[in-house]
């Protein structure tokens, strides 16, 4: 499982995800969990939508980024890999730097 690699979701929710990005670096690629951001079918229609929820293409469909709905798993409950967004990485990683931005303080 490398960074930013795509799975189907196995788990409960994969009606409303039905894939999980990786997020997590491949330093810790020794770990038995993930740390996966969700893909969601419906589009948020929020101001910060663009930065938080980008979309992507995944078999020929709109998903956006569920940014804030981050979250571990066990390797186990990815299912088959189906892309890689690895192109995609500097909005993946935007959308989470814009998650845990300071702006509150």
């Amino acid at each position: 499982m490398r960074q930013f690699d795509v799975h189907r979701n196995l788990g409960t929710t994969r009606d409303e995800y039905p894939y999980l990005v990786v997020l997590q670096s491949s330093l810790f690629r020794d770990s038995r969990r993930r740390v996966v951001i969700p893909l969601a079918r419906t589009i948020p229609r929020l101001p910060e939508s663009d930065r938080l929820n980008p979309v992507f293409d995944i078999e020929g469909k709109p998903f956006s980024l569920m940014t804030l709905a981050i979250l571990n798993i066990p390797t186990d409950r990815l299912g088959p890999m189906v892309t890689n967004l690895t192109e995609e990485s500097d909005a993946i990683i935007a959308a989470v730097d814009w998650m845990v931005n300071r702006a509150w303080g």
